[in-house]
Parts: structure tokens; C-alpha cells; sequence
């Protein structure tokens, strides 16, 4: 677990036990996804700001970061510095079809290679296999917050990052009671108003609010719904 940065955390948190992101909260975990992407590939200088604070690739890209590589690839290829806005529609745009799904397509391969998720079978009719974070990586995650939030564990940047897309995501709302998201919120307005971890939680402000208001403009739902609409209309002629 300790080889798992914030975005695939973050991800593992927000799939459902079907190992998909719920249809009500696409849009918001998308862009924290793009948002925590982002904030990663900037915080270990594999993308930079130039002077006019547009992002730029630089050669450092490693394999461990290879979940990322989607996004790096958008200011790799562009070949010119980028604004977060041309970042977030070269991005999406560039998804097939209309589910942005090449960032998560990315992580899942990536946890699956760290031994993160296990199989379940799924879909209305059992007939798919998914992929779904294991329970204990959950917890541990979950505690991991608990004990550097709210304990005495040192706090880093990368759970102050999670917690936040945590937040932005409402994915928080199915981990922690109504309390402990109050206190999370809480906790993380205080920092930010000692300006201790202000700076990065800014970074992903901006590339979530430019994501959510791109994503605005698209829909798009869980696979599964089509299967169990499929069902439905099979019963129905029957």
C-alpha cells in the first residue's frame, strides 16, 4: 500500500462493489481523477509551469508513474505549453467514444499489477468479471486518514490531497459518518487557512473546476445500467 499514490487511492475509494464508478457521482470522480492526476505529475516534476504559468512535459516521465502516462502523453504530444483549459479538452477529447475512461482504464491496470483488486463477478446477469479494490486495502486506506487527520501519525501531502478529492468527490460521504466528513472539512479549511498545504490544494481547486465545467457538457453512465436495461426489456417480451 505504501507504493500507492493519492489518485489511485483516491479511485479504489471511489468504485463501487462492482468495481464502477456510480452513475450519480461520474462526472465529479472523473474530474478528480484529472484533478489528482494533474496535481501528481506536477509534484514530481514530470510536467512543469513556464513563465506564463502554462504547463510543459519534461523528460523525468518514470514507469512507476505509467497510471499517469494518458495524461502526460496530452502535454507530451502538444508539443507547446498548455493552459489547464487546453489541457482538460485535448484530454477529453481525446477519449473514445463519450466515457472519459483512458485515466482509469490506467489505474485499474496499475492496481491490478500491485495486487490492489480482486475479481467478482458482475452485471445483471453474471455474465462479467470486475475488478474491485480488496476490503483490507480499503481499510487500511480509511485508517490511514483517521490516524494523520485526526491522530497523532505525521501528516503528508499526498493524504492531504486524497482527503481533498475525497471531499470534492463526495465519495467521503460512503467511508466516513456525517462527523468525520464535518471534521475532515473542517480540518482541511484550517490548513489551508494557515496556508500550510495551500498551494497544492489550489492546483487541484483549479484543474477540478475546469474539469467539472468541461465534463458539464457530457453524459455518459455505468456499463451495467445498459446491461440491467437490457434484462428489463427481455422480460418484458417474455
Amino acid at each position: 500500500m505504501s507504493n500507492l499514490s493519492y489518485t489511485k487511492e483516491f479511485f479504489m475509494l471511489a468504485v463501487n462493489k462492482r468495481g464502477a464508478i456510480p452513475t450519480l457521482r461520474s462526472a465529479k470522480v472523473c474530474a478528480c481523477l484529472f484533478a489528482g492526476g494533474i496535481a501528481e505529475l506536477y509534484f514530481k516534476k514530470i510536467i512543469s509551469k513556464d513563465e506564463n504559468c502554462e504547463f510543459v512535459s519534461n523528460s523525468n516521465f518514470d514507469e512507476n508513474d505509467i497510471h499517469l502516462f494518458p495524461l502526460y502523453e496530452v502535454i507530451k504530444t502538444a508539443n507547446k505549453p498548455m493552459s489547464m483549459q487546453e489541457l482538460v479538452r485535448s484530454y477529453y477529447e481525446s477519449c473514445s467514444g463519450n466515457k472519459p475512461t483512458q485515466l482509469e482504464a490506467s489505474i485499474k491496470d496499475m492496481l491490478v499489477s500491485r495486487n490492489a483488486k480482486m475479481e467478482i463477478k458482475a452485471g445483471f446477469l453474471r455474465n462479467k468479471t470486475n475488478l474491485v479494490p480488496k476490503p483490507e486495502k480499503i481499510q487500511a486506506i480509511i485508517s490511514k486518514i483517521h490516524t494523520q487527520l485526526f491522530g497523532a501519525e505525521h501528516l503528508t501531502t499526498d493524504t492531504i490531497c486524497l482527503v481533498d478529492l475525497l471531499l470534492k468527490s463526495t465519495v467521503a460521504n460512503r467511508h466516513f459518518s456525517n462527523d468525520d466528513v464535518a471534521r475532515l472539512r473542517i480540518r482541511l479549511e484550517e490548513l489551508n487557512a494557515s496556508g500550510t498545504y495551500a498551494f497544492e490544494t489550489q492546483l487541484i481547486d483549479c484543474a477540478f473546476d475546469t474539469a467539472s465545467s468541461f465534463l458539464e457538457k457530457m453524459t455518459w453512465g455505468d456499463e451495467e445500467d445498459d446491461d440491467f436495461l437490457a434484462a428489463v426489456i427481455m422480460l418484458t417480451m417474455m
